[in-house]
């Protein structure tokens, strides 16, 4: 009960940002009118896919493109939480067979949802517990997968009230973990049907950077020069970048912003005047700093590059470290990363730094000159290493 209110706060939360000119805001709201009548052009008897958004729908890539082969007669549906996944998905070009928005988690949306499409199975990624559609699954007797999971002590399903707010995690068939530590924790609250795989999100860089084509306009810019790459740059990013770009003179800079609109390319090119965009006609190669105005093409540039400063570690939204790391290139990222454990990891291993100011940036950048080449190869050699995923979680159902 108490749940459900707090689901209905949350909705009329988002009602209120919409009203007020949020986009997110709005297209979240949109693209969940009269959703009932939406799913009825879906699959019946599918195996769906649910992805918080597209960071989390290029982790179940792999699996979905392995299902299919293997499964070949089994129709395949995507639903996502958020805009951005819905927006995007179709740029990774993944054979599946119906898209829409996961409803609101109520309990009358979740049967709703389920009696309409019936599904056959449903995968969860990462940590989208939903807790009605995950106990309508279970009364209705549909396995519910989780892969790539990946949990931390302190969130609320291992506190002493976690059973108190109804904790979905033991109505779960099958756990495909990413690492040991989760494990534990599950086995903490009892739940044992638990299998570790690693981060399915190796499989998926690895597979896309086998796929890529070098886009011609970037190669004729990026032509014997080594970029340092911003990646989903958010305000902080950029900030850091420009307190200390007086000093970069020497080095071709390519920033992608997090959020591609008017208002953050503006931005970016009062902060960086000299600044050229990428869909500028001619791409003048005196210029030093590109600014990627266009969607898509973070991944692809990420192969010109020979140091990644990724987004989002000062807002606890880190991008994927591994889109720059599987071309070999050493990341750094702020300090809110705690929920990211390949952050943790590649920090261990000397293939990141933690970084808060200009100055960290410019002696992360003088110290990975020092030894460039064989830090790349170590980096993708440990990427290379760690891909098998997907075939270790296909191998579970036969």
């Amino acid at each position: 009960m108490l749940y459900e209110i707090l689901l209905r706060l949350f909705y009329l939360n988002v009602t209120l940002v919409a009203n007020l000119g949020n986009q997110k805001a709005k297209k979240w709201l949109n693209g969940r009118k009269n959703w009932r009548s939406g799913i009825n052009f879906l699959p019946k008897n599918a195996t769906i896919f649910h992805c918080a958004s597209l960071g989390e729908f290029d982790q179940a890539a792999p699996v979905i493109q392995a299902w299919r082969k293997r499964f070949p007669n089994h129709a395949i549906v995507v639903s996502f939480f958020s805009p951005s996944g819905m927006e995007h998905y179709q740029k990774r070009q993944i054979p599946i067979d119906g898209v829409c928005y996961l409803p609101l988690d109520t309990r009358k949306n979740m049967k709703d949802f389920l009696k309409t499409l019936a599904p056959q199975r449903i995968f969860l990624m990462k940590y989208e517990f939903w807790p009605n559609l995950i106990r309508e699954a279970s009364e209705s007797k549909i396995p519910i997968f989780s892969l790539a999971t990946s949990l931390r002590a302190n969130q609320f399903y291992f506190k002493w009230y976690g059973s108190f707010w109804g904790n979905p995690l033991p109505k779960i068939s099958h756990f495909f973990t990413q690492n040991i530590e989760t494990n534990a924790l599950l086995n903490s609250i009892n739940c044992h049907n638990v299998t570790c795989v690693g981060d399915t999100r190796f499989d998926s860089v690895l597979a896309r950077r086998a796929l890529r084509v070098p886009e011609q306009k970037l190669t004729n810019y990026m032509s014997n020069k080594r970029a340092i790459i911003l990646g989903s740059a958010w305000e902080k990013e950029a900030d850091i970048l420009a307190s200390c770009v007086n000093k970069l003179t020497q080095e071709t800079i390519v920033i992608a912003p997090h959020e591609v609109n008017t208002a953050s390319i503006s931005r970016l090119k009062r902060l960086f005047p000299n600044a050229i965009c990428y869909t500028e006609e001619n791409l003048d190669p005196a210029k030093n700093i590109l600014i990627l105005d266009t969607v898509g093409q973070l991944s692809n540039v990420y192969a010109y590059g020979f140091i990644a400063f990724v987004g989002g570690g000062f807002h606890g939204s880190l991008h994927n470290i591994l889109e720059p790391a599987v071309y070999g290139l050493p990341v750094c990222f702020g300090p809110k990363h705690s929920k990211f454990p390949e952050a943790k990891l590649f920090l261990n291993k000397k293939f990141a730094r933690e970084i808060a100011s200009g100055d960290d940036f410019i002696r992360f950048i003088d110290d990975i000159k020092k030894d460039a080449n064989s830090v790349s190869l170590e980096i993708q050699s440990y990427v290379e290493s760690q891909q098998g995923a997907t075939e270790r979680i296909l191998k579970y159902f036969g």
